[in-house]
């Protein structure tokens, strides 16, 4: 393909001018001279990439992410590393930019949930969350899962709801039902967590489910589906309303202090389960009654049992497994075959291998335990994250 400077400036854009061979996005990124094999990235580059050359190429990047990749100025970044599930990988301009997730400069105009009238109109649930017994408040779960999976219906609204390093979006829909709506083009398919793999993060929510639901749900998280709309295929989740937000990143809690608590070995049995890999403040929820809703799931099921790397964990102290915490883990060994059948397409093989270690070896020893992780630091990831901030300025 024949890109002249004034083209790439303008994407779509032909003007009559010399056109000089660009091979890639990375060469479209790093420079904006008619010079391309004089171009900068805090160095001098060697001549344009040979055709092994394994950056992406142009072709596969559509037109409206070329339009994004504002060229002026020019990126002149460090070029990170980062531990992923099959070792380590090389983070260049062009793999990130395309890794990166997030609001598009349309959905950029869509009314923010909080604050919103929709927001305000929203009803209360007739029932108390964490209150109920356990088989009511299965049967109510199975009527919203009903309503999320509906195929007939659509969303008539959305609303940026935002966080995290992924669009997420607050979605009405013409049954009802308000939901959160995390579509898999808008993820972020970085690898965030050495053995969790870039993107899938609306299966993950739909897979942690899943596996609550087997085991009774023990941790009662919202229910949540992994669907299409229009053609977009991504995780819907029950947005429970009339909630208070937990803290922020350090927040203490009560039930957290002591690990007899039965809420606390519950919420840990729980998250050693699914191996989740981002637990902190903000990534729990109260109801009205001050019950624990656990939310956010999409960095769990990682595909190995070893040196995760750096993560958010709230559940460190060992919880010794009282009757109900034996018999919820005893419910996922006892209906594997159909547990494995609900996980195909949402998880890897491999993550559910794990998962399941996991589960013997806690129901083995009697107790939680940190053996499937630690605490090192994934190499490069500040790296990383400093590198995302700064792309997302310049291309936004």
């Amino acid at each position: 393909m024949l890109l002249s400077d004034e083209d790439c400036r303008n994407c779509n854009k032909v003007v009559k001018k010399p056109a000089l061979p660009v091979t890639t996005i990375r060469d479209m990124l790093i420079s904006k001279t008619k010079n391309y094999h004089t171009a900068k990235i805090g160095k001098k580059l060697s001549p344009p990439p040979r055709k092994n050359d394994s950056h992406l190429p142009l072709d596969q990047v559509s037109l409206s992410k070329r339009k994004r990749l504002k060229l002026n100025p020019p990126l002149a970044l460090p070029l990170p590393k980062i531990e992923g599930p099959l070792g380590p990988v090389i983070i260049d301009q062009a793999r990130l930019l395309v890794g990166l997730g997030g609001f598009s400069p349309a959905d950029k105009k869509l009314p923010t949930w909080f604050g919103s009238t929709e927001q305000k109109k929203q009803p209360p649930l007739d029932f108390s969350w964490g209150g109920v017994s356990n088989s009511e408040f299965g049967k109510r779960c199975s009527e919203f899962e009903e309503k999320l999976s509906d195929p007939k219906a659509v969303i008539e609204k959305r609303f940026r709801l935002g966080g995290g390093v992924n669009a997420t979006y607050v979605v009405t829909l013409s049954n009802g039902l308000v939901g959160i709506w995390k579509p898999e083009p808008r993820e972020n398919r970085l690898p965030m967590r050495r053995q969790v793999p870039g993107g899938g993060n609306g299966r993950r929510e739909a897979a942690a489910y899943e596996v609550d639901k087997m085991m009774g749900h023990t941790a009662r998280i919202p229910p949540a589906v992994y669907r299409e709309f229009n053609g977009v295929k991504g995780g819907l989740q029950l947005l429970v309303p009339d909630v208070s937000p937990g803290e922020d990143f350090g927040a203490e809690y009560e039930f957290l202090e002591n690990a007899d608590n039965p809420v606390y070995k519950r919420l840990a049995v729980f998250d050693h389960t699914i191996g989740n890999l981002d637990r902190h403040g903000r990534n729990w929820l109260f109801d009205p009654q001050g019950h624990v809703i656990p939310i956010d799931h999409g960095l769990s099921f990682p595909v190995k049992n070893s040196a995760q790397g750096g993560s958010n964990f709230a559940f460190q102290k060992p919880a010794v497994l009282d009757d109900s915490n034996r018999e919820s883990l005893s419910r996922l060994l006892r209906n594997r075959a159909e547990l494995e059948g609900r996980l195909e397409g949402l998880l890897p093989s491999r993550s559910v291998e794990a998962m399941f270690t996991r589960v013997d070896r806690m129901l083995a020893t009697g107790t939680t335990s940190d053996q499937w992780r630690d605490d090192g630091i994934i190499p490069g990831l500040e790296d990383v994250i400093s590198f995302v901030g700064e792309v997302k300025r310049k291309i936004s």
